[in-house]
């Protein structure tokens, strides 16, 4: 990744949040939202301040927009006015803007046959897509935006496995998720696919799982992958000299697609995802 491109995620991991995405006033329920790209301020200004395209938030106190772009910071959507009394707006924006992500992003798959939402504890969007293949396979897609433990992820994956289903989770970009290392050793310094290391982490590794996260901003899911593990070999990315931090590396959601196993992506692809599946089902007995 480039350094630059590293640092946005880092900065929304902090807590430094834009709102990229709006929506058409005459949009129906189902339709996509309106995606700023970077540098496209002037191109979508015209139509926020006209009324055309509001903040896709439902039941925003104060829906009108406009748009701002600089040299130093990524083009983005602000309210012309703030809405009042309404704390938690930037993360209901992330939740409506992550849902039609991907749900959009599921419907476009060919082998998918059918979307159900589905209500889970702790999951701020959980989707799940039966795929059109001789097993009729589902896969849940859980998306978590606030902090949830190791005791916790557990239960709720056992629970959802207990009911057929492969399951993706997806972690917003939070600190708890995604925090740049502090790293001891020159070497590292300069490196843009390191992040530190959880204890849902580690525990997803015991269980077969293989988390991601998603980046509204840039369209994009990242894995965190084990130093030395074959899918950091198979990229050559060097041993770090950080400790502990997992690889972080990015993809286009465009080029990630649903497998019977969860999402794969360019980084880990459908082998990974059985073979880890099938190492955890025999190391539980196959529970």
């Amino acid at each position: 990744m480039r350094h630059s491109e590293y640092r946005e995620w880092a900065e929304v991991a902090l807590g430094d949040s834009r709102q990229v995405y709006a929506r058409k006033a005459d949009a129906r329920p189902n339709d996509p939202l309106v995606f700023m790209p970077d540098g496209a301020a002037l191109r979508f200004r015209e139509a926020a301040k006209s009324g055309a395209l509001i903040c896709p938030v439902p039941n925003c106190s104060s829906p009108k927009l406009t748009t701002r772009g600089s040299d130093d910071r990524r083009d983005h959507f602000v309210h012309v006015r703030l809405p009042e009394n309404d704390e938690d707006h930037h993360q209901r924006w992330a939740t409506a803007a992550t849902h039609r992500l991907l749900y959009d992003w599921m419907a476009g798959q060919k082998h998918v046959n059918g979307i159900a939402e589905a209500e889970m504890k702790g999951v701020a969007v959980a989707l799940v897509a039966r795929l059109d293949d001789a097993a009729e396979s589902k896969v849940a897609l859980c998306y978590v935006d606030t902090r949830m433990g190791a005791d916790g992820w557990e239960k709720r994956n056992a629970e959802i496995r207990s009911q057929g289903l492969a399951v993706a989770w997806i972690f917003a970009l939070r600190e708890q998720y995604f925090s740049p290392p502090d790293p001891a050793d020159p070497l590292d310094r300069d490196r843009t696919d390191l992040i530190v290391d959880r204890a849902i982490y580690r525990r997803m590794r015991g269980r077969g799982s293989w988390p991601l996260l998603l980046n509204l901003e840039q369209q994009k899911l990242a894995n965190v992958i084990k130093p030395d593990g074959g899918p950091a070999k198979q990229l050559g990315l060097p041993l770090p000299q950080s400790e502990p931090v997992q690889h972080f590396v990015a993809n286009d959601l465009a080029v990630c697609r649903l497998c019977p196993y969860g999402i794969a992506t360019p980084v880990v692809g459908e082998y990974f995802l059985e073979k880890s599946r099938n190492s955890w089902l025999r190391g539980s007995g196959g529970h």
